[in-house]
């Protein structure tokens, strides 16, 4: 099986998003202005000081969307510099092939839920022997890793894994071809709008391996070397981002959903399930290295070989 996250299925949000994105913002900041390569998602909440400018400080940031983690690897290898926010297993492996990334935080603590039929819920994992159950994006990523280590840890057989987008398990879900799919948002909350059954994955984490119901999934990363006081005043910028998102969360998911193409109630309703919480590096290192431990002791192959090393966790 293969460790490196670069089989991944992309996303298909579209080329209409990314010129959107790309040209309204190029427009507006200046040429010199640092990187900020950030999937799209509803994770862009977290962003969205960023998006309209109300939170840039003295540092112009240009948002670079990427679509597939293929893609984020492939740009992030040839052109290294600026931000970039990364699933944390995702930034491991990259880190491992080369690319220099150094965490400055982690900030994305809630995102996938494992959704199934109201008619035949998965109401605990014990009952997901003999299952077939979809998993986004393909083998390695958080996701992957999350789910195969807790039904490992549950002594779970016989489930049969398939990989594909979100939106062919919201899809094959629906058809029922499947008995079950791990989800992210806002794809969860567009399953939950039609009487699935959701199982948060945080929580049934918490419950086999004890700590809060919480995982470190998501981070910004710097990409290189920056200028330190350019480092901090991007960075202070990204708090006051997240800060703005918890404090006014109609607002960014008004911001988020423009962006997106994305009704917006239903990203404020996805965005109410996300955690958001900004966590500098040293302060979620003891998370971090305590999710790659379990993560390597049950599902190695979602991992590469020292994931903190290669991540330098301080």
């Amino acid at each position: 099986m293969s460790k490196t996250p670069f089989s991944f299925l992309s996303l298909r949000m579209g080329g209409a998003i990314l010129g959107l994105l790309l040209g309204t913002l190029l427009h507006t900041l200046p040429c010199e202005a640092l990187t900020l390569h950030h999937p799209l998602g509803p994770s862009l909440l977290a962003a969205t000081g960023i998006l309209d400018r109300s939170s840039l400080g003295s540092v112009p940031l240009v948002l670079r969307p990427w679509r597939s983690l293929e893609e984020a690897g492939a740009v992030l290898a040839k052109e290294p510099g600026g931000l970039a926010v990364l699933p944390t297993t995702t930034a491991a492996f990259l880190a491992e092939r080369g690319i220099p990334l150094h965490l400055l935080g982690v900030h994305l603590w809630k995102a996938f839920f494992l959704l199934s039929p109201r008619e035949n819920p998965l109401k605990d994992l014990s009952a997901a022997g003999g299952t077939r159950i979809l998993v986004p994006f393909g083998r390695g990523d958080v996701a992957d890793g999350v789910l195969r280590t807790l039904l490992k840890a549950s002594s779970v057989r016989n489930v049969k894994l398939l990989y594909a987008s979100p939106q062919e398990g919201v899809a094959l879900l629906a058809a029922g071809k499947i008995d079950g799919a791990v989800l992210p948002e806002p794809f969860a909350t567009l399953v939950r709008r039609g009487g699935a059954h959701a199982l948060d994955l945080q929580v049934e984490w918490a419950r086999r391996f004890g700590g809060r119901p919480r995982l470190p999934v998501t981070g910004l990363f710097r990409v290189g070397t920056l200028d330190p006081a350019t480092e901090q005043a991007a960075v202070a910028a990204f708090q006051r981002s997240v800060a703005r998102a918890l404090r006014d969360p109609e607002g960014a998911g008004a911001v988020a959903a423009e962006t997106l193409h994305m009704e917006p109630a239903l990203v404020r309703e996805a965005g109410r399930r996300l955690t958001l919480e900004f966590v500098p590096p040293r302060a979620a290192a003891p998370e971090l290295r305590r999710f790659f431990e379990i993560l390597s002791r049950h599902a190695p192959e979602t991992l590469p070989p020292n994931p903190d090393r290669a991540l330098d966790l301080p």
